[in-house]
């Protein structure tokens, strides 16, 4: 599953998506914190290959649905 952020910043977690790069941006973005921003961006391009293939685990998707969920369910 995926994330779509909204023009209104709202996170829609039913709207498809074809990365989950938005969802990330908009939890950094909130974290009001410009250099950790930069930082991810830039570690972003080496940790794919590894996130790409830890995905594929057994069980892995079904627990990042969950994760996931339970950021945007946390007030």
């Amino acid at each position: 599953m995926s994330y779509v952020i909204s023009p209104s910043g709202r996170c829609d977690a039913h709207a498809p998506a074809t990365s989950p790069r938005p969802f990330h941006r908009y939890l950094l973005k909130r974290a009001d914190n410009t250099k950790l921003l930069q930082v991810l961006e830039q570690m972003r391009e080496e940790v794919q290959p590894a996130w790409t293939m830890s995905i594929v685990a057994p069980g892995r998707a079904q627990a990042l649905v969950r994760e996931h969920l339970a950021i945007i369910d946390t007030p």
